[in-house]
């Protein structure tokens, strides 16, 4: 059979042509006619539907196209767990790890106030030390490392900011004598 747009080879009975995607006519000798529903006892023979010599295609078997076998996980998910095979279900954030990023973050938005940062840099890089050290004491815990880390550095650069910004507001206005 072929199709009536792009005339390529189809299968008997298509509904679709492959290729292009045109509907197709059915031939009539494959569609199925509906009979009406008969009531109990009522076997005439002129209520029967015509048989058919071209036998309808079967519906294909398995799972709908894009669905897995059901032998294989889905796709992005790793097989279950071993039996027996611990997981780290008691593991927590530190909370020292938590406030060393908090001041660290405070201590560079606050960099342009005078010797604050200084103060919320101390205590980022202290905090963040602490953390990184309770961490390091028990890694099957405690969790958090890259806040402390992230504390300390932040910590730092807030403190150092601060003091180039002091030093240059003092290097600029103690050169200056402004009289009004």
């Amino acid at each position: 059979m072929k199709c009536s747009s792009c005339s390529a080879e189809i299968q008997d009975g298509s509904r679709f042509c492959e290729n292009c995607g045109a509907a197709q006519a059915v031939p009539p000798e494959t569609t199925r006619q509906m009979v009406p529903p008969q009531s109990p006892g009522a076997g005439s023979p002129t209520a029967e539907a015509p048989k058919s010599t071209t036998p309808l295609p079967t519906p294909p078997t398995g799972p709908p196209y894009g669905v897995p076998p059901p032998s294989a996980p889905p796709p992005g998910i790793a097989p279950g767990p071993v039996p027996y095979q611990r997981t780290a279900v008691g593991t927590r954030n530190e909370p020292l790890a938590i406030a060393a990023l908090a001041v660290g973050i405070g201590s560079l938005v606050f960099m342009w106030t005078p010797f604050f940062s200084i103060v919320l840099g101390i205590a980022g890089l202290v905090l963040g030390i602490i953390a990184m050290n309770r961490i390091k004491a028990q890694p099957e815990e405690l969790t958090g490392r890259g806040m402390a880390l992230g504390g300390l550095i932040c910590g730092i650069s807030g403190a150092v900011l601060n003091v180039v910004f002091l030093l240059f507001v003092w290097g600029f206005w103690g050169t200056r004598h402004v009289y009004f």
